[in-house]
């Protein structure tokens, strides 16, 4: 027969590790980066690779660009390939990360 310190210390046991696994939480996946894509392929271009940068004015190097010259400068990079992302502007500019689309890996999924 077991006296009360070893039924203490047997229940203590018992209960920590009950605790323990009841506590745990399953491992999940964290996302750290979602795309999104259109429904079918993107054409291969002409670029080389992405780059990113603020938009200047080629004439006169300004980042402060009205409408037109915003709109040429996307037209002509998505004519070369390029996925672009365009952030709000800054005190710095606008900053646009332009994503080569070489056609060397799969760039949307197909529909089942």
């Amino acid at each position: 027969m077991r006296t009360f310190p070893q039924r203490l210390i047997i229940s203590l046991c018992v209960c920590l590790a009950a605790s323990l696994l009841v506590g745990q939480e399953p491992l999940h996946p964290r996302i750290t980066d979602m795309k999104v894509v259109p429904s079918e392929p993107i054409p291969p271009g002409t670029c080389t690779s992405s780059r990113a940068g603020y938009l200047d004015s080629e004439k006169t190097h300004s980042t402060v660009l009205d409408d037109t010259e915003i709109g040429k400068y996307i037209n002509s990079n998505l004519k070369q390939g390029y996925t672009i992302t365009i952030y709000p502007r800054t005190k710095n500019g606008i900053f646009v990360y332009l994503d080569c689309n070489r056609g060397d890996k799969p760039r949307a999924l197909e529909s089942q």
